[in-house]
């Protein structure tokens, strides 16, 4: 198996002896979408020592384009209000905003991190889960049945039974449902599943223009209306057109890449990006926007998180080298016969 690293970098799986469950939920995505019959998606074990291999990123908007409702209800209803289980978030970015008493935007918090990491910590128990949501909200202090729910008890319960409950609790915790914060995805859309299966499925080469791929994807496996899902299927798709192999790289996810429009402070143009008013952490996971008097995006205040994700660039990796440069068992038609450990 392949040895996939700690999504945001801080060490924290392997200091409570996690990383092993992570890498486990993870492989079984890898091993369930290299077995799809005709795809080009593979294990990212091909991609060892291939000089001929190389990654790209593909980028999108974080604004969830295919949501009718104001800015104000994207801020507010990131769980609900959309269609079943799809919240109004989308697009593998979701974000909370803090205000002062006048309501007055304060920060202004995104997060595309994946709820396996978090459901890995789970199986820890309660204090591995204390530490790691205290990194992201210093001095953070999340009860038992904050994070679990009344009346479960983590510390008699089983490791898988901690991160069942775990996991069906998260619109519950407030430290993620934006009641004291925001820790990972949760919107419908927003998975590792929907990810591996959007890539997975649109490696598999479709007769045609590429520009076809999304409508014509296996298992309505893309978005047709999404940022997203275009960009990374027509990526893939020219991809396996081009005779190429392919995965997504290590850490698999989304990034957090730039803010993009025109910001000023007190009416002189400013670079957000590199200011101190902008900080993207947790390996690109999360990036928070702080307000200042005088900060505006287009010469306007600012007045919700949305109006952000407008200009927000997220983004996917994928690793690809030509197919007569990796193991024959990494091949399309070799799915049977593909290295599964």
């Amino acid at each position: 198996m392949f040895a996939y690293s700690d999504p945001v970098g801080t060490g924290l799986l392997a200091q409570t002896g996690t990383l092993a469950d992570y890498q486990g939920m993870v492989h079984r995505f890898y091993r369930q979408f290299a077995r799809l019959r005709r795809s080009a998606f593979t294990l990212l074990d091909a991609f060892d020592g291939v000089a001929a291999a190389r990654t790209d990123t593909v980028t999108w908007i974080a604004f969830p384009r295919t949501v009718v409702g104001s800015d104000r209800d994207i801020d507010t209803n990131r769980f609900t209000g959309g269609a079943a289980d799809a919240g109004l978030q989308d697009e593998y970015v979701e974000w909370r905003v803090d205000r002062d008493p006048a309501g007055a935007i304060k920060t202004i918090t995104f997060t595309t991190e994946l709820p396996e990491y978090y459901e890995a910590l789970a199986g820890a128990g309660l204090d591995a889960l204390v530490t790691a949501i205290s990194a992201v909200h210093p001095g953070a202090a999340p009860t038992t049945a904050e994070l679990f729910g009344v009346g479960f008890n983590p510390a008699t319960a089983s490791k898988a039974a901690r991160q069942s409950q775990f996991v069906a609790h998260l619109p519950n915790n407030p430290w993620q449902n934006g009641a004291k914060g925001i820790l990972c995805l949760q919107q419908g859309n927003n998975t590792m599943f929907a990810l591996f299966n959007l890539v997975g499925q649109c490696s598999i080469q479709l007769p045609g223009s590429s520009t076809s791929a999304c409508t014509n994807a296996q298992s309505g496996a893309c978005g047709e209306g999404r940022n997203s899902d275009p960009n990374i299927c027509t990526a893939a798709q020219d991809l396996c057109r081009d005779g190429k192999v392919l995965a997504l790289t290590d850490p698999v996810g989304i990034r957090i890449i730039e803010l993009g429009g025109i910001w000023k402070l007190e009416g002189q143009q400013i670079d957000i990006n590199n200011s101190q008013f902008w900080s993207i952490t947790r390996n690109g996971r999360r990036g928070v926007l702080t307000a200042a008097p005088g900060l505006t995006l287009g010469d306007r205040t600012i007045e919700t998180g949305t109006e952000v994700s407008r200009v927000l660039k997220v983004g996917a990796s994928v690793v690809s080298a030509p197919a007569n440069a990796v193991p024959s068992w990494a091949r399309i038609g070799q799915e049977s016969s593909r290295q599964i450990v």
